[in-house]
């Protein structure tokens, strides 16, 4: 289930009258244990009931979401081939970040 099923199940639940205990009990009893805590459920009831409509995210600051586009491509391959040597030092630069990654 995504975060935005479960936000429309609790807002429905909500709606209904069921407290933040009873819908968690149901969830742990259809999902299971640790598929969502009871802050999530009580944190969301929280937000519905101050009013909140939506289901989404709240917009944050911070870093950028990244977009792939035709023009991030081609600059993408313009550095790569006007400059082979700085793409293969950035490799090596990423090289202990990528074998800690793989070896968990």
């Amino acid at each position: 289930m995504d975060k935005l099923c479960l936000r429309s199940y609790i807002k429905t639940r909500w709606l209904l009258g069921l407290t933040a205990t009873q819908m968690h009990d149901e969830l742990t009893t259809a999902y299971g244990q640790g598929f969502v805590s009871y802050r999530t459920v009580a944190h969301w009831i929280h937000r519905f009931s101050s009013g909140r409509e939506s289901l989404d995210d709240d917009p944050r600051s911070g870093r950028p979401i990244a977009v792939i586009t035709q023009q991030n491509i081609d600059g993408v391959k313009d550095l790569v081939n006007d400059d082979l040597i700085l793409v293969v030092l950035y490799c090596d630069h990423l090289r202990p970040s990528l074998l800690r990654v793989l070896s968990r």
